[in-house]
C-alpha cells in the first residue's frame, strides 16, 4: 500500500468521523427534545387532573349554576371529556418516553460507530507513519518521488544476481529459421483415408 492511499484513507477516516460527530449531537438534541416534550406533556396531564377534580369540587359545593333540566349532566360530561383528555395526553407521554428510548439507542450506536473510525484512522494513521518512515530510510535510498516505481521485484533481483556471471547475448543479430518438422500423417491420403474410415 503506497502513502498516498494510506494518507487517503486517514483524509477518509476524518470525514466519515466529522459527520458522525455531527449525527450524534442531532441524535442527542433529539433526545433532550423528546425528554422535553415527555416532562410537558405528563405536565399537561397532571393539570387536566387537578382542572376536571376542581370543577368536581365546585359542583358539590354548589358554586355552579346551570340552567338545564339534568343540572349534574354537564359537569359529569366536562369530567369525562377531561379524564378522556388526560388518558390520551397520558399515553403520547408513554409514546414520547418510547422515543426517548429509541433516540438514545441511536445515540449510543452512533457513539460506537465514531470509536470504530477512530480505531481505523488511527490503523492508517500509524500505517502511513510506518510508509514514510520505511521509504525515508538510508536502506532505501531515501524517500522516493510520488508515482515512482518502488524499485525491482525479489524475483526481478534474483534474477539479475543468477545471470551476473553469464555472457551477454547478443541481441542484434538476427535469429536463424527453424524449420518446424514434419508431422507424421499428415497430408497424405492413407492417414487422411485411416482417420475417415
Amino acid at each position: 500500500m503506497g502513502i498516498e492511499k494510506a494518507e487517503l484513507k486517514v483524509l477518509v477516516a476524518d470525514e466519515i468521523g466529522s459527520g458522525l460527530g455531527e449525527a450524534l449531537l442531532q441524535a442527542q438534541a433529539r433526545v433532550q427534545e423528546t425528554r422535553g416534550a415527555a416532562k410537558a406533556l405528563s405536565g399537561v396531564k397532571d393539570e387536566l387532573k387537578s382542572i376536571s377534580q376542581a370543577v368536581v369540587t365546585e359542583w358539590k359545593e354548589g358554586r355552579v349554576k346551570l340552567d338545564t333540566e339534568d343540572p349534574s349532566a354537564v359537569p359529569k360530561y366536562v369530567v369525562e371529556v377531561l379524564m378522556l383528555a388526560a388518558r390520551r395526553i397520558h399515553d403520547r407521554a408513554e409514546n414520547e418516553a418510547r422515543s426517548v428510548l429509541m433516540a438514545e439507542g441511536e445515540v449510543t450506536g452512533i457513539r460506537a460507530a465514531i470509536r470504530q473510525v477512530a480505531d481505523l484512522r488511527g490503523k492508517e494513521a500509524l500505517k502511513a507513519q510506518a510508509l514514510k518512515l520505511s521509504e525515508a530510510s538510508p536502506d532505501n535510498g531515501g524517500p522516493r518521488p510520488p508515482g515512482a516505481h518502488p524499485g525491482p521485484t525479489l524475483k526481478a533481483q534474483r534474477i539479475a544476481e543468477e545471470t551476473e556471471g553469464l555472457p551477454a547475448m547478443n541481441v542484434d543479430a538476427p535469429m536463424p529459421r527453424v524449420k518446424p518438422p514434419k508431422q507424421p500423417g499428415r497430408g497424405s491420403k492413407k492417414a487422411t483415408r485411416a482417420t475417415h474410415s
